[in-house]
């Protein structure tokens, strides 16, 4: 089974993001990246008649965080992101089949870091299919 930061790498590079991508660290060298982190997430979804380990659904999340010494860059980026993952829907990635992937929000400006470069982030609850 692929990894959930692996998949969302993946699909946003073959979506068009040509913006460096890391996944769960962002390295302070280049200055303008993509980090994808996995965040909390929402419980599985059960059946009325499962048992432990027979979820049918899975709900993580992932946060995206862009950085640029450039905001307009960031916001450039963010926002690309934003529209190619915010409302996805039955969508295959190595083959694992994800359901529904929303925006938990716009994306908004997260800070600037210690070298003054600007930090966009947005976080998504994403469904993915436990039963293919």
């Amino acid at each position: 089974m692929a990894l959930l930061l692996t998949d969302m790498d993946d699909y946003l590079t073959t979506s068009g993001v040509t913006t460096a991508i890391y996944r769960g660290r962002q390295p302070s060298d280049p200055s303008t990246v993509v980090t994808i982190y996995e965040t909390g997430g929402s419980p599985a979804v059960h059946g009325m008649s499962g048992s432990p380990g027979t979820a049918l659904a899975e709900q993580p999340s992932i946060q995206v965080v862009t950085r640029s010494t450039s905001y307009s860059t960031a916001r450039t980026t963010a926002d690309q992101c934003f529209d190619l993952l915010d409302g996805l829907y039955q969508t295959t990635i190595n083959g694992t089949r994800y359901l529904y992937i929303e925006a938990l929000q716009s994306p908004f400006m997260l800070e600037r870091d210690d070298q003054e470069r600007t930090r966009i982030a947005c976080n998504y609850r994403i469904v993915k299919d436990l039963t293919a």
